[in-house]
């Protein structure tokens, strides 16, 4: 499936991998590292909202 996008992973304006790469094994893993960290920084905004609403009570 990663093999099959068309996106390509930016990280501070520069490109670290792009589909047309040879080497899809690694645009994998760097996609699948891309995700985990979007997904935990949403988890930490989840526990700072949860962590601001009990400290109200």
């Amino acid at each position: 499936m990663a093999g099959e996008s068309e996106l390509s992973l930016h990280l501070l304006g520069l490109e670290l991998s792009s589909p047309d790469h040879k080497n899809i094994k690694q645009y994998s893993q760097l996609l699948e590292i891309h995700l985990f960290f979007i997904s935990v920084f949403w988890w930490l905004i989840g526990l700072h909202v949860a962590g601001a609403m009990y400290a109200k009570r």
